[in-house]
């Protein structure tokens, strides 16, 4: 029995593969959805609602995913409430933070 070692035959697909592969691209996606900016909205709620019934007379929320998004209408539901609202940036790494309260004369 004898061996032949020669030359290999070239593989049919090489050249396609190898020269026509895309290169991928991750896509950056939205970092706040509505469920969280629905809870964004709550806990801005809960915070007026404390105000509004005396139980604290300044709240600062901090964490929210996108304040700056439901900024207009936790500004409708403070206004409703009597209720001061403000957005406020962190000193130290530009974080939003939400003011709600004290009440308005």
């Amino acid at each position: 029995m004898s061996l032949r070692i020669g030359r290999r035959s070239p593989v049919s697909w090489a050249h396609a593969y190898v020269e026509d592969v895309e290169t991928v691209h991750p896509i950056r996606l939205p970092s706040a959805t509505v469920a969280l900016l629905e809870h964004d909205l709550a806990e801005i709620a809960v915070a007026i609602e404390l105000v509004a019934r005396h139980v604290a007379s300044r709240v600062t929320l901090t964490g929210l995913e996108d304040p700056e998004s439901i900024a207009g209408q936790a500004l409708a539901l403070a206004q409703l409430a009597h209720v001061r609202f403000a957005l406020q940036r962190d000193l130290a790494g530009g974080a939003v933070l939400v003011v709600v309260g004290p009440l308005e004369a």
